[in-house]
């Protein structure tokens, strides 16, 4: 019974002779040199130093950002402890009134 599969694995003289042409321009584009980088060292040290800059002001920032956090939660943390002294304190004043009636 014949195979449904094609033979596109296999190589026919005219594929083959495609690959080695492929080939062929693989090597002499890698024997080629690359043309040599210009880098402007001093335009370089200057966004490097931008950056720099900028991230230990974003870092202050987010300090400013965490202090104040930090005090909101302390105030928050107050107002919930004198929450519950006042409900604590309207619920015994209410146990007592219905313990002497």
């Amino acid at each position: 019974m014949p195979s449904s599969s094609s033979s596109a694995g296999c190589a026919t003289p005219a594929t083959a002779g495609r690959s080695v042409a492929r080939r062929h321009e693989r090597k002499k584009v890698k024997g080629e040199k690359q043309p040599a980088r210009v880098h402007d060292s001093d335009s370089e040290d200057d966004t490097i130093g931008e950056a720099i800059k900028k991230l230990a002001t974003e870092g202050e920032q987010m300090a400013n950002v965490m202090e104040q956090i930090q005090d909101s939660q302390a105030q928050q943390i107050q107002l919930m402890s004198q929450l519950v002294v006042v409900i604590s304190t309207i619920y015994m004043e209410n146990n007592m009134k219905e313990c002497t009636v």
